[in-house]
């Protein structure tokens, strides 16, 4: 099982990252713009990005600090979604569901269980924990 977090806003009943969910509610330009303005530096596309399986139904997060690091860092940017209503969810997928790129993760929904939300401090505290234990 697999440990999964992803920064997520519900829209009519489902879920959408901060790369599309404008497109389903136009109030969230504004987050959306300044979030991916202020990324250090983005991530590829999930296929680019070593997810050769990925596909439309997918969904993409983050598992561990180097993840962080490319998108949630600064956390600024993290923080005006958050002010605009996105949540981070933590998600439990089985191994065989996830597929794992150099810069996220992404996983087939209909697999996941969703766990709970946490705080992006929470995500930072816990990922940065297992980096330094592993180092």
């Amino acid at each position: 099982m697999i440990t999964v977090y992803r920064i997520e806003k519900e829209i009519n009943g489902n879920t959408f990252g901060p790369f599309t969910a404008s497109c389903y509610d136009s109030t969230l330009t504004n987050a959306c713009n300044y979030y991916k303005e202020q990324l250090v530096s983005i991530g590829n596309e999930p296929k680019d990005d070593g997810c050769k399986d990925f596909d439309c139904s997918m969904l993409c997060g983050i598992s561990n600090y180097m993840h962080f690091m490319t998108w949630f860092a600064p956390l600024w940017g993290v923080n005006a979604l958050i002010e605009a209503g996105f949540q981070i969810s933590v998600y439990h997928v089985p191994e065989e569901h996830v597929f794992e790129g150099e810069t996220q993760i992404v996983f087939r929904p209909e697999y996941a269980k969703k766990v709970g939300i946490i705080s992006i401090e929470q995500v930072l505290d816990t990922l940065e924990k297992s980096y330094l234990e592993a180092a």
